[in-house]
């Protein structure tokens, strides 16, 4: 079986709990809750989070933390923000929260990480890196610097942020960064993933600090299919 994270967008009150419930009915080991997906993903409403918490009642509510769209770089106030924003998080209920933060040079922000990660583990929440980490230039440096930071996990298509193709396309180096993280930090693979192509990432990535991450390619009509989580989780079969 293959742990299975669904990015569920946070519009409506309706939508937001008929995807969370299907999620979990699916098999999903966890939910990324994110606003404004046509931005890529912000920070939900706290409401719609807490509606989410109270139908995906297993462990794994994740929620999104970027003040903005736009690129990764943030300022000191945005980073204070986001650190305010953890601490919504943590009061709706959730698990844990999805952050990142670049410098300008598009290297991790180590100093904006390390106060965001603190404010998240002061409170026990899990902390994974978003696809920021695809727009970093040094992918097996940015992944030491996140151990180092004790992140939780990394979000990544193995391809370039806002490059063609996905984690298919990427295969090559998500094995690489699997294979370097060996077991330190769970890498997360996203970026067109849909059951039809998760027999790829069961039969090429090694052990089991690894994980599928699905948004489109879970989805009939628009929503969350419970059938289509079921079918990407028992993708892995044995594994």
């Amino acid at each position: 079986m293959i742990a299975v994270e669904v990015c569920i967008g946070c519009d409506d009150a309706a939508g937001v709990c008929r995807d969370a419930g299907a999620a979990m009915v699916g098999g999903a080991a966890r939910v990324e809750l994110c606003g404004q997906m046509r931005d890529e993903g912000l920070t939900p409403d706290w409401e719609l989070v807490r509606m989410a918490r109270a139908v995906f009642t297993q462990p794994g509510v994740l929620a999104m933390i970027r003040t903005r769209p736009g690129d990764f770089s943030f300022a000191a106030a945005e980073v204070r923000a986001m650190e305010g924003q953890i601490r919504r998080a943590a009061e709706a209920g959730v698990d844990g929260v999805v952050i990142g933060a670049l410098g300008a040079d598009g290297v991790l922000d180590r100093a904006a990480l390390a106060g965001l990660v603190a404010a998240a583990k002061g409170r026990d929440l899990e902390v994974s890196l978003h696809r920021a980490f695809d727009a970093t230039l040094d992918p097996a440096a940015a992944l030491e610097t996140l151990v180092e930071l004790q992140f939780d996990r990394i979000l990544t298509s193995g391809t370039p942020w806002r490059g063609a193709g996905g984690a298919v396309a990427g295969l090559k180096r998500v094995q690489a960064l699997v294979a370097q993280a060996a077991g330190r930090i769970e890498v997360v693979v996203g970026g067109g993933v849909e059951p039809e192509n998760a027999d790829v990432f069961a039969t090429a990535l090694p052990g089991d600090r690894w994980s599928l991450h699905a948004y489109s390619g879970v989805r009939m009509d628009g929503r969350v299919c419970a059938e289509r989580v079921r079918a990407l989780v028992e993708c892995g079969g044995g594994r």
